[in-house]
């Protein structure tokens, strides 16, 4: 039979300049988010949803507090399909692989 490839509801890309308000809202009608502008730093994180798995990255220095930082959200029932490739030492950057079997989409 092979590979069952979970059927996706939405993805949703946004620039949320700052703490996602309405995250939870948002979760419940999406299976991937990417964000944006997080302005995480290391007192201040995204909060977790239940069954959603959250990676996220920002630059960890005293001057960037308030600015950067990327995060992937997506529903714990697809994390089978979902492998980090790569992020970069500056925290510029996120990669995911996202394996559908057939075809791969890389975000």
């Amino acid at each position: 039979m092979g590979l069952q490839i979970p059927q996706f509801k939405k993805f949703m890309f946004w620039n949320c300049r700052g703490y996602p308000w309405g995250l939870r809202d948002v979760a419940q009608v999406i299976d991937f988010l990417f964000l944006v502008e997080t302005w995480e730093h290391d007192a201040k994180h995204i909060p977790k949803l239940d069954g959603y798995f959250i990676k996220s990255i920002w630059p960890h220095s005293k001057g960037n507090i308030g600015c950067a930082g990327i995060a992937h959200i997506y529903h714990e029932s697809l994390d089978n399909y979902i492998k980090l490739c790569k992020d970069d030492d500056y925290k510029r950057y996120l990669w995911i692989e996202i394996n559908l079997g057939k075809e791969n989409l890389y975000t």
